[in-house]
């Protein structure tokens, strides 16, 4: 059962496997994220630190989608993430094995806003497009 305070076993095992990749790449990770809201608190399987679009800069957050889809997961979870800063982020229950191609791939959908010096090499941006700016404008 999906529940926005607890982090599911797949929650776990996605961040472990994500944050093998990304401390490769050397991109900073910090598993089992929380945002604390209106007396509720709000479980992240991670968060990217210094990747984002200009409406929320300061990471990407994730979780993996419930087995059975349940509104909540896209809900409220991702409301309280934006305007905390962070840009939320469901991946598929059924395809948590990364590969370090999938995750350049998948960060250079976004912006860089750490220091330029610690700016990863491999990173881009060159798939962060307009739909980023026509859904959520700075």
């Amino acid at each position: 059962m999906w529940s926005h305070d607890k982090l599911s076993i797949k929650d776990i095992e996605y961040a472990n496997n994500f944050y093998c990749i990304a401390s490769d790449l050397g991109v900073a990770v910090e598993k089992s994220f929380s945002i604390a809201s209106e007396e509720k608190l709000y479980m992240y399987a991670f968060v990217v630190k210094h990747f984002g679009i200009p409406s929320a800069s300061r990471g990407l957050v994730a979780r993996v989608d419930a087995d059975h889809f349940v509104p909540e997961q896209c809900g409220q979870i991702w409301d309280i993430a934006f305007e905390n800063g962070y840009v939320p982020w469901n991946q598929a229950s059924d395809a948590l094995v990364c590969v370090r191609q999938e995750v350049i791939y998948w960060l250079n959908c976004f912006l860089w806003f750490g220091s330029e010096a610690q700016r990863p090499v491999w990173h881009t941006g060159e798939n962060y497009g307009e739909l980023w700016n026509e859904k959520f404008p700075a």
